[in-house]
């Protein structure tokens, strides 16, 4: 399977996803990253994993607007040649970019993992609000592409519900953090401070983090200030991260820290700062759970962390380290005072702070819950997909438009044609039939009758070619017996292209596999109706039923459309030799030895068994079903006693229905 991971940092991607990129491969699947920003010994590193990289265009200057929708159309036309499977987006931006962009060239599994939240946060002046509105905005409409969005906290996961971000519908699955490669971060003690008294005071307090005023470096350099007057032979330091934010530090700021503060060069690697720190420090007011933090862990260090959101999930205070208040830099102070004070402690929280990772954070666990998820633990691995709710809302918005108008301009052929039926069939002008739906509901279709309530002299109905009149039969063939159908559509039913809907009495004998089907509408037509279906076994046409599933999309039912009417001007498959009607589904076993079934609807044989030359080719085509009722069926009622009851009126109202009680398929 073809896979893209996209990010703004190819690096970050390397950093954070590389376990995730190493059990893609592990798995059997072509790994591509795709980002903006990408450096040659950022390449190096990903062609040494054979995984492909590619840098797409992304303006550095003109209105944030411009920008942002000149990289999503860069990102548009890259995924356009690529033609992935299956796209994952990482952090915020590619999360929105990401995602419409996968959306827009036609890729059906689309997964996002958000992290930081920061941009959506609706504090700061005017424009900084407005902005965070529109992000929203963005965000729950690229999460609604999205079959599954991974979040690494559970705070995350509450921010984006409680603000109505996370769309209702859509699935969502909680994660450890990004992970920690164990392997890649292993523990190491921490550096000597020697004996005397002194000792506590050279302490080093690391800082990891985006150059970024969300990321809380405000507060750590004053908290670094105000400590380093009491103790000062205690060192600070502060590295950036690859990722850049969207309230970047000025320079002045920068230059006025460096006066009680070392600042680092990009810590694009930040093992050996790790292994150089007494205490890592994670002052970020709601930057979600960086990997730098779960690095630390991973090398045994104690941890000071804000109780912001996320953050606090890598401190358990008293035992890894020490939690402070989110933007209060006399709280973080504290924290650092205490870390001082009671140094002797420390190795055993670095040892905690390991074990922690040990147990919550391995990458292999996490990489393991996430490819389960996404249905890539293994190459070729059935899938059973989440809808989006995007997809769906724009095939029920597709449905009504094009109905709507359709069915109005109809109502003048479709009179006629009740008309003839009337007068030259049966009085009763509709067959309606009880079937299953979405989600296995019942409901009632519609469909105007092909056959007469012919019966002999014993009552019972005659064979079906000689009660399908010649009217019937050229209802048939042109597909206009279906038209009532739009009725089904037009109430939600229905929709245009679907699965066709069968008998309610196949639901107990499908596999869990082809009961799939019912997860959307059923259809007029479908992409079983399209291909071939009178010549496919039942195995084969419930699979491209469940195919359907998985893959269904506005450009899909477009091309099923295209090809219905194709099919039905050219007549193709209207029935298949020898054969009319499909005998009834019993099972897959039962299936494999009815290969040559060739009815489009799966209907079944009536009367002595030798069914009317009727046709599939398109779903929108002949409804190749008996017309077993001749009046509306009641819904089914439980209990023995009332299903023999309903049986017995059945088989006394309708002349249609066989002696041995097989009911017709559709």
């Amino acid at each position: 399977m073809q896979v893209v991971l996209t990010g703004q940092c190819a690096l970050s991607i390397l950093t954070e996803m590389g376990p995730l990129l190493r059990a893609l491969k592990e798995a059997g699947h072509d790994a591509t990253v795709v980002a903006p920003e990408l450096d040659d010994d950022t390449r190096f590193a990903l062609h040494s994993l054979n995984i492909r990289v590619i840098k797409y265009g992304s303006p550095a200057k003109g209105p944030a607007l411009l920008r942002d929708a000149a990289e999503l159309f860069s990102l548009w036309r890259t995924l356009r040649v690529l033609k992935p499977d299956l796209v994952l987006c990482q952090g915020f931006r590619q999360t929105v970019a990401g995602s419409l962009a996968a959306w827009l060239a036609g890729v059906n599994r689309i997964y996002a993992q958000p992290g930081s939240f920061a941009s959506m946060q609706k504090k700061g002046p005017f424009l900084r609000r407005l902005r965070a509105r529109m992000n929203r905005m963005l965000c729950k409409l690229a999460l609604s592409t999205c079959r599954i969005v991974f979040f690494q906290s559970p705070d995350e996961r509450t921010f984006f519900r409680d603000k109505g971000i996370l769309p209702a519908e859509t699935a969502s699955k909680l994660l450890n953090g990004a992970g920690v490669d164990l392997e890649a971060y292993p523990f190491a003690p921490l550096p000597e401070t020697g004996g005397d008294f002194e000792a506590r005071e050279r302490l080093v307090f690391q800082c990891i983090s985006p150059m970024d005023k969300d990321s809380g470096l405000e507060e750590f350099a004053e908290a670094a200030r105000q400590v380093r007057q009491d103790y000062p032979m205690t060192r600070f330091r502060l590295a950036g991260t690859p990722e850049s934010g969207a309230n970047p530090l000025s320079s002045s700021d920068l230059s006025l820290w460096k006066t009680w503060m070392e600042i680092l060069p990009s810590a694009a690697h930040p093992k050996q700062l790790l292994e150089e720190a007494s205490v890592f420090v994670l002052p970020s007011c709601r930057n979600g759970l960086p990997h730098a933090a779960l690095a630390a862990l991973a090398t045994g260090r104690p941890v000071i962390a804000t109780d912001a959101p996320g953050c606090r999930e890598v401190v358990l205070d008293g035992v890894n380290g020490f939690s402070a208040t989110a933007g209060s830099a006399a709280s973080m102070a504290d924290a650092m005072r205490r870390c001082i004070r009671e140094h002797e402690e420390l190795p055993a929280m670095g040892k905690a702070s390991r074990r922690y990772a040990e147990e919550r954070y391995d990458a292999r666990q996490v990489c393991r819950s996430q490819l389960k998820a996404m249905h890539l633990a293994h190459a070729g691995q059935e899938a059973v997909l989440p809808q989006t709710v995007l997809g769906s809302l724009l095939k029920r918005g597709f449905d009504l438009a094009v109905t709507l108008p359709a069915f109005v301009l109809l109502l003048p052929v479709i009179g006629l044609l009740a008309l003839r039926v009337r007068s030259g069939i049966s009085k009763d002008i509709f067959f309606r039939q009880t079937r299953p739906g979405k989600a296995g509901k019942l409901f009632r279709i519609l469909k105007f009758k092909t056959m007469t309530d012919a019966t002999d002299e014993n009552g019972k109905p005659l064979p079906d070619h000689e009660r399908l009149t010649p009217l019937g039969s050229k209802l048939r063939s042109a597909s206009l017996d279906e038209l009532p159908e739009l009725w089904n559509v037009i109430t939600g039913e229905m929709s245009l292209v679907g699965p066709r809907p069968l008998l309610p009495q196949y639901l107990d004998r499908y596999t869990p596999r082809q009961a799939r089907r019912h997860e959307v509408r059923p259809g007029i037509t479908g992409w079983a109706q399209v291909n071939g279906r009178n010549a496919a076994s039942w195995e084969e046409r419930l699979e491209m039923d469940v195919w359907y599933v998985d893959n269904h999309s506005l450009w899909l039912d477009l091309k099923i459309l295209f090809l219905t009417v194709w099919k039905v001007f050219r007549k193709e498959d209207v029935s298949a030799p020898g054969h009319a009607t499909c005998p009834e589904f019993m099972g897959t076993a039962a299936a494999t030895a009815q290969a040559d079934c060739t009815a489009d609807d799966m209907s079944a044989t009536q009367g002595n068994g030798t069914p009317p030359a009727t046709g599939d080719a398109s779903g929108l085509t002949t409804e190749h079903v008996s017309e077993h009722v001749s009046g509306p069926v009641a819904e089914p009622v439980s209990g023995q006693a009332e299903q023999a009851e309903r049986a017995e009126h059945t088989f006394e109202k309708s002349p249609e229905v066989r002696k041995d009680g097989a009911s017709g398929n559709d």
